[in-house]
C-alpha cells in the first residue's frame, strides 16, 4: 500500500508538472484532485503509524476508567464510568453499564479518558469512531496523551461538602439563595444536589467549602466562583442534581480546589492499599 501511494504521487506530480494547466481540461483537474486526496490520506496513515500507541499498554485491560464525553450543545463534558477494552493500532473500546451511555454524544469532538494507576492519574484524548447502542459501547481511536496542565481541568473526585448558590452580584435576577451539598468536584466544575430546583440564571455565584482542611490553619477553606448551569435533573428522591461549570475563578482558588482533590485521591488510594493488605 505504501509503495502504491509513492508511485501515484510520483506519476501524478510528473503529469501535473508537464501539462499546461491553462487548457483547463477535466482530466487534468481530476488528476490534480486525486493527487491531493491520496497525499492527504497517506499523511494521515503516516501520522497514525508513528503515533505513540504504547501509552494504551499502561491502561489496565477490562478495568474501569473515567470517561469525559462531549455532549451536543453542551460546553462541559459529561463524566461517566466505563470499562476499557484494548484493541490494536491505537484503537480500543469503552463498555458502559446498561443505561449509562449518554444520549446525544457529539462525535465531532474528542473524549477524555482517565485512569488512576496508584500514583499520578493517566489521561488520553481519543476520537469517537462509532456508537453501539445495542451493546452500550463506544469504538475509540487514540489521538494523544493529555498533559498534566490539561488533565488538571478534568481531574475530579467524589466529595461531599457544603455548597451555597445565589445569583451573581449585580445581576437583575430575582434574589434567592439555596444550600446543598456536592457530589464531586474538579478544577473546572462541580456536581451538586439541592432540595429545590436552582433557578435559571446566566451566571451563578457558588460558595464552596473545600472538603479538606488547610495544613496551616487547620480549617476548611471556602472558595467563591462564578459559574453557569450545564444541566439539571430531578432525582427519584425529589431533590435536584445540578452540574455547574466555572466561568470565573481565581488561580489561587482553582489551585486550592485541585489541591483538595489530590489530597482526597491520596486518602482513597491509601484506603485501597489497607483493604488489600487486610
Amino acid at each position: 500500500m505504501k509503495k502504491f501511494f509513492m508511485t501515484w504521487q510520483f506519476l501524478s506530480a510528473h503529469i501535473i508538472a508537464k501539462v499546461n494547466l491553462s487548457c483547463y481540461s477535466t482530466p487534468i483537474f481530476l488528476v490534480l484532485f486525486l493527487h491531493i486526496v491520496f497525499l492527504t490520506f497517506n499523511t494521515s496513515i503516516t501520522r497514525i503509524k508513528f503515533m505513540d500507541t504504547d501509552i494504551l499498554e499502561k491502561f489496565p485491560d477490562q478495568k474501569p476508567v473515567r470517561v469525559f464525553l462531549p455532549i451536543e450543545d453542551e460546553k462541559e463534558r459529561t463524566r461517566v464510568q466505563a470499562v476499557f477494552k484494548r484493541g490494536e493500532e491505537g484503537r480500543f473500546r469503552l463498555l458502559f453499564a446498561p443505561g449509562e451511555l449518554p444520549e446525544h454524544i457529539d462525535v465531532m469532538r474528542e473524549a477524555i479518558i482517565g485512569v488512576d494507576l496508584g500514583g499520578p492519574s493517566l489521561s488520553i484524548e481519543a476520537k469517537i469512531r462509532g456508537v453501539d447502542d445495542n451493546e452500550q459501547g463506544l469504538d475509540m481511536v487514540l489521538i494523544h496523551s493529555v498533559s498534566h496542565e490539561q488533565s488538571r481541568e478534568f481531574f475530579r473526585v467524589d466529595a461531599t461538602t457544603h455548597i451555597v448558590s445565589r445569583p451573581f452580584a449585580g445581576s437583575d435576577d430575582e434574589q434567592w439563595e439555596l444550600s446543598g451539598e456536592s457530589i464531586d468536584i474538579s478544577g473546572s466544575g462541580v456536581l451538586a444536589v439541592f432540595d429545590r430546583e436552582v433557578p435559571e440564571a446566566k451566571f451563578i455565584s457558588l460558595q464552596l467549602t473545600l472538603p479538606t482542611e488547610d495544613e496551616k490553619t487547620g480549617k476548611n477553606d471556602v472558595v467563591e466562583v462564578v459559574a453557569h448551569q450545564v444541566r439539571s435533573q430531578r432525582r427519584d428522591d425529589g431533590r435536584y442534581q445540578v452540574a455547574f461549570h466555572y466561568d470565573d475563578v481565581s488561580e489561587e482558588d482553582r489551585d486550592k480546589i485541585i489541591g483538595s482533590c489530590f489530597i482526597l485521591q491520596r486518602k482513597m488510594l491509601r484506603l485501597r492499599v489497607r483493604v488489600k493488605e487486610d
